[in-house]
């Protein structure tokens, strides 16, 4: 967020509108490719800001807001241009027609919100992304509703996916004694047009069985989720965390009594374990983070690629490279299946002067993500035919090791001129060798 004068360009006093235009130029260079994972290239192209940004804030009274950010950018398959060095679209096709990034409109007072618009969604705070909704898909159209009082929110989440596909989220949360918080969440994915069941604020979407109901096609017409995080804070400015995600488990009854197709059906689960603290040091303040993730091979992964917890979109138009315009990713943590994963970020703010970073990461990855996705490109289902496949553990087949390491600094040089560099290395080992530097500044003015 930039400093710098934020008055609104009309005030009516019943009715306001504020635009704040940007510019920006980002100059990257990335070595080899190869040594970076799918994740870490889609990261870092919704963490470069627009070439132009027009920001448009309509508000009125205080309690009904609608925006919208009108961008010139480019799209993403340009972003990944080998060749390609500037944030700028320098050809027709490289231009990112898919604009506003985000948008939406929303109402609310002290205890509702109602929002429907488009952008990225988070649920469940985490350094690598959280394992329920991370974010990470950039361009969601969704309606969310959420009620609360003091130590109690409840939202309701409908996402369409597609015109005939919708993921639909809800999520309980409430804190014990101000230190302890609890957050219980439950989603269905149902590869059909909009279900008014799933809406129902006080069903759990399970007691449905909608895997059961005649959707008139032959495969599983709904995918499920199961989620928990808890957050401890025992002191101030330290949290420990933990998230925990799952969309099948066979228990013994099912294995004793089905054996020969339960055992076929995988247990898709997946955790994430870490800590935060931050500390005030002189005028600004130091934040830590660690983080442990894993995630067994077919965490996401149901019986068809329609009800399993991925999304995509197309670009409207796309460098003649591409022949594939789709661009594929997971709605939980973006590392997606079959992963073991380690985070270090260490870094130094002092508000609107300057922050510097350190990140580390270790990730293994095994095959069953790119697997599940070039399925998808083929039209085929990649799902376990035999009980040894379901029970295959993580890292699976060939793994890919990377060892990672980025140095962020950011610079306000003044109340409208922003600085931000990154200076970073990539080692990839196992079933691909190769390594890569990466750099990149970015330089922001407001107008």
């Amino acid at each position: 967020e930039l400093v710098g004068t934020r008055e609104s360009l009309w005030d009516s006093g019943v009715a306001s509108l504020a635009v704040h235009p940007s510019l920006s130029l980002t100059g990257r260079y990335r070595q080899n490719e190869d040594a970076f994972f799918n994740v870490d290239i889609m990261e870092e192209y919704n963490e470069t800001p627009s070439f132009l940004s027009l920001p448009l804030n309509l508000n009125f009274s205080s309690y009904v807001t609608a925006y919208a950010d009108i961008t010139l950018g480019e799209g993403y398959w340009a972003s990944t241009l080998s060749d390609n060095y500037i944030n700028i679209p320098t050809e027709s096709s490289y231009i990112d027609v898919n604009f506003p990034k985000t948008a939406y409109l929303s109402a609310g007072n002290s205890f509702c919100t109602a929002v429907i618009g488009r952008g990225a969604l988070v649920q469940g705070a985490a350094e690598s992304g959280s394992l329920i909704l991370s974010g990470s898909a950039d361009r969601l159209n969704y309606a969310s509703l959420a009620f609360f009082v003091p130590n109690l929110r409840f939202s309701l989440t409908p996402i369409e996916l597609a015109p005939n596909r919708f993921a639909y989220y809800r999520a309980l949360s409430f804190r014990f004694l101000k230190k302890i918080g609890v957050t219980l969440s439950e989603g269905s994915l149902v590869n059909s047009t909009l279900d008014l069941r799933y809406l129902n604020p006080a069903m759990i979407y399970h007691s449905y069985a909608g895997w059961r109901d005649d959707y008139d096609t032959d495969e599983s017409p709904v995918g499920s989720q199961l989620a928990a995080q808890l957050d401890i804070v025992p002191f101030r400015g330290f949290r420990l965390y933990g998230q925990f995600a799952m969309n099948q488990f066979q228990t013994s009854y099912e294995l004793s009594n089905y054996e020969s197709s339960a055992a076929k059906i995988p247990n898709s689960l997946g955790g994430i374990a870490g800590l935060e603290y931050i500390r005030p040091v002189l005028d600004g303040y130091m934040t830590i983070a660690l983080e442990g993730v894993y995630t067994n091979p077919w965490l996401y992964i149901l019986e068809n690629s329609d009800i399993s917890w991925e999304w995509s979109r197309k670009e409207l138009v796309a460098p003649s490279s591409y022949t594939s315009k789709h661009i594929s990713g997971w709605l939980g943590n973006p590392y997606g299946p079959d992963t073991i994963a380690g985070i270090l970020h260490v870094q130094y703010e002092k508000p609107s002067v300057y922050s510097v970073g350190l990140c580390y990461h270790c990730v293994c990855k095994g095959e069953n993500s790119e697997k599940f996705f070039e399925a998808i490109d083929d039209g085929v289902t990649y799902y376990p035919e035999t009980a040894d496949e379901a029970r295959t553990s993580t890292p699976s087949g060939d793994a890919r090791y990377q060892n990672s390491i980025l140095v962020h600094a950011s610079r306000q040089l003044l109340d409208n001129l922003k600085l931000e560099g990154k200076l970073g290395f990539a080692i990839m080992t196992g079933a691909m060798e190769s390594q890569s530097v990466y750099v990149s500044c970015t330089g922001t003015w407001s107008l």
